[in-house]
């Protein structure tokens, strides 16, 4: 019976033509968001008979992962790609890191990190160059979960040598992941940035100093796609609310309903990283409590609209995500993918200046970091 089950489920995005199958996960994401994600399950975990030609749905998954917005969804893709041939699924995403169509090369660069192995390391160190910081700073995480420590060096360099600084802590805290000592990095870094104190390399690893004396030891990275697939299928069908006021519960239930709308694979990201969203937060200021799993939403958020708080809980959810799969969660690194993901809501509702014509993802990732939301400001 459950191979039957699997079998109805792989078939809602079944097909030889990925365009077409692209349009039907997309139509059953609206209609049935968990729909979707058990039919990746199924997907990935069918047993592939001797001889059998999986290209359709390598191709499928490859293309779906480069175009698809909602992190959970995403998620789900890869890992069915992983697990149906990780290989040749990872040469199709390579094939697609080609730095010119700078979201398919950061969304490329993320999957190559989860799926690619050391051979993959030498193209992800190119797109680290890249003058997005979108793409750059992607492939950084991505070298830092698949690369070696003879690694670090190129990332070291990298870090001294891009132009912005955004990519220069992320190189060097994948750096530091792969040397696995702050004073490994810092010994190379020194002998990398000259003796001409003048000399750009010199001030950069100046700052890159300060920044790293107050930071975070080495990250261990986690099995992200095994877990963010159980996480993922756990997802409750709702997201409790824990509110005593009337009138601010309904104004965050509205919120929910506009994302489930809206964002289905954000709603369904909100409500497999969170137990609930409280209203007021515990402290009344806070954004999240980590160890709760909770999304904190201040009293003050309360006057705002339902798309401005829309974009709030799905940052915050995405934050949670990343500590329950085995991510960097805290701090400016921790909130790097919960700002990059949630320039897509901003586009939707209208928000903050983005969208067609207006602020594109690498300023938007400026000036949002720049405001230091980790640190509930």
């Amino acid at each position: 019976m459950a191979k039957d089950t699997d079998a109805d489920a792989a078939a809602a995005i079944a097909g030889e033509n990925t365009r077409a199958r692209i349009a039907l996960a997309k139509d059953l994401a609206k209609k049935d968001v968990a729909a979707l994600v058990r039919a990746f399950d199924a997907l990935g975990g069918r047993k592939v008979k001797r001889g059998e030609d999986v290209t359709p749905d390598l191709d499928f998954l490859a293309q779906y992962v480069v175009s698809q917005p909602a992190r959970a969804l995403r998620m789900m893709a890869i890992d069915a790609g992983a697990r149906l041939d990780a290989e040749a699924f990872a040469a199709r995403i390579r094939a697609m890191a080609d730095g010119e169509d700078r979201l398919r090369s950061a969304l490329a660069a993320e999957a190559l990190g989860l799926t690619g192995s050391a051979d993959d390391v030498p193209r992800l160190l190119e797109l680290a160059r890249s003058p997005s910081i979108s793409v750059a700073v992607r492939a950084c995480r991505a070298v830092a979960r698949i690369g070696k420590k003879k690694d670090g060096e190129a990332l070291i360099e990298i870090a001294l040598d891009h132009d912005d600084p955004e990519v220069g802590d992320h190189a060097t805290w994948a750096a530091q992941d792969l040397l696995k000592t702050q004073k490994a990095v810092l010994g190379k870094m020194k002998k990398l940035a000259g003796k001409d104190p003048a000399a750009p390399r010199a001030l950069r690893h100046a700052s890159l100093e300060a920044m790293l004396a107050d930071h975070l030891k080495p990250f261990k990275w986690e099995p992200t796609l095994e877990n963010a697939r159980e996480l993922l299928l756990a997802a409750p069908a709702e997201i409790t609310i824990n509110c005593r006021d009337a009138k601010r519960k309904k104004l965050i239930g509205e919120t929910v309903a506009w994302i489930a709308e809206n964002m289905p694979g954000a709603y369904l990201l909100v409500r497999a990283s969170a137990e609930s969203i409280d209203v007021p937060a515990d402290p009344p200021a806070a954004h999240v409590d980590l160890e709760k799993r909770i999304i904190g939403v201040p009293l003050s958020y309360t006057s705002q609209t339902p798309k401005k708080l829309a974009y709030h809980i799905i940052r915050v959810a995405t934050v949670l995500y990343e500590m329950r799969v085995g991510h960097p969660y805290r701090g400016h690194r921790g909130w790097e993918n919960a700002i990059f993901d949630s320039y897509e809501v901003c586009g939707l509702a209208g928000l903050y200046g983005v969208g067609q014509g207006g602020m594109n993802r690498d300023r938007f990732l400026l000036e949002i970091l720049s405001k230091r939301p980790w640190g509930g400001s």
